[in-house]
């Protein structure tokens, strides 16, 4: 019968065994022949003082496979792939399905095998992965009311600040404590967020406790309250220092809570 190949493939040709001689119309004379292309072919076959002739037509069974074009994606996101032109479906990740959805950590290149009831043919497609940017909005700050504050964000190539500026760096004035967030955006496309928050605090008020009344050659330890970081005249940084004047000393502590400060003594 009228038969067909598999693209890139061929299919051979049987005259029967049992002749003299064969004579096809591609010029072999053997029994069988493989041919690579479409067409009519005939074969002459000898037995004895006898002939006979037949033909048979041979076409080339295409499959029209077509897989997804390939795609960038940022790291963590998914990218949907598909491949058409048969009735079966087998990727190289092992799913079956005409569709799926890959989430490559790093560019890669899928394989499908796309089939149906005579042949098969194998396509690929290639997901290229930006990396995410490391998006950094900087430390978390506290200023004292009607100050204003500078914030910095790192990582990427652009920015997006929940104020609406569109700068790395942003000044603001808030008048109670805020959380402000930053999208950045790398040479790639992919955006990542942070957030940085801003205390403000109302004012700050130090005091000093502790024994002010010493023999000469004792110590006494003062303790500073009512602030975050201190400062005192010896220049030591701790909230409690101990002293051993040999006179009637002042000690002095200026403290504060970011940019609010109050001095005792």
């Amino acid at each position: 019968p009228d038969t067909a190949f598999c693209s890139g493939s061929f299919v051979t040709l049987d005259a029967g065994a049992g002749f003299d001689s064969y004579s096809w119309s591609t010029g072999d004379t053997t029994q069988t022949i493989d041919v690579y292309t479409t067409g009519t072919y005939t074969v002459t076959v000898t037995l004895g003082t006898c002939t006979a002739s037949d033909l048979i037509k041979v076409t080339e069974h295409i499959l029209n496979v077509s897989v997804g074009t390939q795609d960038t994606i940022c790291q963590g996101d998914s990218a949907p792939l598909f491949a058409t032109g048969g009735t079966d479906y087998i990727w190289s990740t092992g799913d079956t399905t005409a569709t799926i959805s890959v989430s490559p950590a790093a560019t890669t290149t899928y394989f499908v095998t796309v089939s149906d009831s005579m042949c098969s043919q194998t396509d690929s497609v290639t997901i290229y992965v930006n990396p995410q940017p490391t998006a950094d909005a900087g430390q978390d700050q506290t200023i004292c009311i009607n100050d204003s504050v500078t914030l910095t964000a790192t990582g990427g190539t652009n920015y997006l600040w929940s104020t609406g500026d569109s700068t790395a760096t942003i000044t603001i004035q808030p008048s109670v404590t805020t959380t402000y967030t930053v999208t950045v955006t790398n040479a790639g496309g992919c955006s990542a967020t942070d957030d940085v928050t801003v205390t403000v605090v109302s004012g700050v008020n130090v005091s000093v406790s502790g024994n002010i009344d010493i023999c000469q050659g004792d110590n006494t330890t003062l303790s500073a309250s009512g602030a975050t970081n201190y400062l005192w005249n010896t220049g030591q940084t701790d909230s409690t220092i101990t002293v051993s004047p040999l006179a009637d000393s002042v000690f002095t502590v200026v403290g504060s809570v970011g940019s609010c400060s109050d001095t005792a003594s």
